[in-house]
């Protein structure tokens, strides 16, 4: 908890704002999921009502039924048929998962999580931004990949906290 409080104070969010923020990621609006089923669908099926859809979210306890995260979950049929809205028809997916199509290890679920984690650390350690292979190993993660906007945006945070110039990755 003392890295996600650093991180938030380093970031400069609003207390209000963090909270609401993770309570929107671990609790999906039901309505915005059904409108996105909706969006997604061909003509000639029907979207599941609110209840069956929270009703699927809890026999899963609000987790991606293939990894186990709770960020940015959504619901997919298990078979073709987009009118069977069953409940053993419907899966709660994380988009990651929904992406990909596959299983992925949980270890694999945060790596955003793992790489700010690993920022933080090692920022409070030195006093200066770390470089890209301290934060990869730190993190226990092979490459940033589809995260370097938000290193390059804690990055500049970080330069604003010391009042140095901006630093480049």
């Amino acid at each position: 908890m003392k890295t996600l409080l650093r991180l938030i104070e380093l970031i400069d969010m609003p207390e209000d704002e963090a909270i609401a923020a993770i309570a929107k990621s671990v609790c999906p609006p039901m309505g915005t999921i059904r409108k996105s089923m909706a969006s997604h669908g061909s003509r000639g099926f029907s979207v599941p009502n609110v209840a069956s859809i929270r009703s699927v979210f809890r026999e899963c306890d609000y987790r991606c039924e293939y990894c186990g995260s709770q960020l940015e979950l959504r619901i997919r049929h298990v078979t073709d048929d987009l009118s069977d809205n069953s409940p053993s028809n419907l899966k709660v997916m994380c988009l990651r998962c929904c992406i990909r199509g596959e299983r992925r290890d949980i270890d694999s679920s945060c790596q955003v999580g793992r790489l700010a984690s690993a920022i933080v650390r090692l920022y409070d350690e030195s006093g200066r931004f770390p470089e890209n292979r301290r934060i990869l190993e730190e993190a226990g993660v092979k490459q940033i990949g589809g995260y370097t906007d938000f290193v390059e945006f804690m990055k500049w945070r970080f330069a604003q906290e010391r009042t140095e110039p901006e630093l480049r990755i």
